[in-house]
């Protein structure tokens, strides 16, 4: 299934980046468009859905294909759109103030014994 995902991710992406035309005009704008770019999420989404359909071969079952089609590529597709990292950015490579900060605004603040009683007196019988 890794070969087929990393196959079917680099045909699609070579098979969209050779999709242009001679017209230098249309070329420049194809260059630019969301559908030209080489490298993004719907090759990946192409390898899983194509690694899916052998998932499903293997089994011996078309249903199963079709639904580890669209799971795989669904999933890989995502993945490889939000960054391709489960953890999100990278900590370390963050100042440790604004760490700090991110780690304080993160944690309820704990209410203190005034607030508490002010709360309460205040508060309609």
């Amino acid at each position: 299934m890794g070969f087929t995902f990393a196959f079917s991710q680099a045909a699609v992406a070579n098979i969209r980046e050779v999709g242009g035309t001679d017209d230098p005009v249309a070329a420049q704008l194809l260059t630019h468009s969301l559908l030209w770019q080489t490298d993004d999420a719907l090759n990946s989404a192409a390898g899983g859905c194509a690694a899916g359909l052998l998932a499903g071969a293997r089994a011996g079952s078309f249903p199963i294909g079709l639904a580890s089609c669209a799971v795989l590529g669904t999933l890989l597709g995502t993945f490889d759109a939000a960054g391709k990292s489960l953890t999100g950015t990278d900590r370390q490579a963050i100042p440790r103030p604004e760490r700090e900060q991110r780690r304080l605004e993160f944690f309820k603040k704990p209410r203190t014994v005034g607030e508490t009683e002010g709360a309460s007196a205040g508060a309609p019988a």
